[in-house]
C-alpha cells in the first residue's frame, strides 16, 4: 500500500513560512537540518505524520517561480503490488 510520506515546498523566508504554517494548519517544526547554504525544516501536526518540507536556500532573496520552486510528493510503500512494479520505473 502507497502512503504520501511529504511534500517538498522550496521558501526565500524560512522564518516567515514556519510562522504560516503553524498559524495556518497548526504544523510544527519537527525535524530541522542546516547545512552549508541550504536547511530542511519538516513541519507536522498532532493529527498524523505527514509532513510539510520546508527548503530554503542561502541567497534567495525573491520569490521562487513557477519553474524553479519544484514540489515533491515522495510516496513509501512496505510492498509494491508486482503487476505495478514495471510502471513505476522511471522513464
Amino acid at each position: 500500500m502507497a502512503k504520501a510520506i511529504h511534500t517538498m515546498i522550496r521558501v526565500a523566508d524560512l522564518d516567515k513560512s514556519i510562522a504560516f504554517y503553524d498559524k495556518a494548519f497548526d504544523l510544527k517544526v519537527a525535524e530541522r537540518f542546516d547545512f552549508d547554504g541550504f536547511a530542511l525544516v519538516y513541519l507536522r501536526n498532532a493529527e498524523n505524520d505527514f509532513e510539510v518540507e520546508l527548503t530554503w536556500n542561502e541567497g534567495q532573496a525573491e520569490p521562487y517561480t513557477t519553474a524553479a520552486a519544484t514540489v515533491t510528493l515522495p510516496f513509501a510503500w512496505t510492498t509494491a503490488p508486482a503487476s505495478t512494479s514495471a510502471s513505476l520505473r522511471p522513464g
